[in-house]
């Protein structure tokens, strides 16, 4: 699992990130920016990883925002 927590990090920091129409959807309902889950990415920590989630492999994390409050991302 260490492998692919650094892959995502790397996808993030070169621009190679997609998010669903249904992830803004959440995140705007939480009040939480898409620049503070992308600027935090490098001290986030893994929570969980999901190598056999359907829409493919993909990990669990805890970071937090600009004000230092948790931000759970999938």
């Amino acid at each position: 699992m260490e492998e692919f927590p650094e892959q995502i990090k790397k996808l993030i920091v070169s621009g190679h990130v997609r998010i669903s129409e249904h992830g803004y959807d959440e995140l705007s309902d939480d009040d939480i920016f898409i620049s503070d889950i992308l600027n935090g990415i490098n001290d986030s920590i893994s929570v969980e990883y999901y190598p056999k989630y359907p829409k493919g492999k993909c990990i669990l994390v805890l970071q937090k925002d600009v004000n230092g409050q948790p931000i759970h991302v999938l």
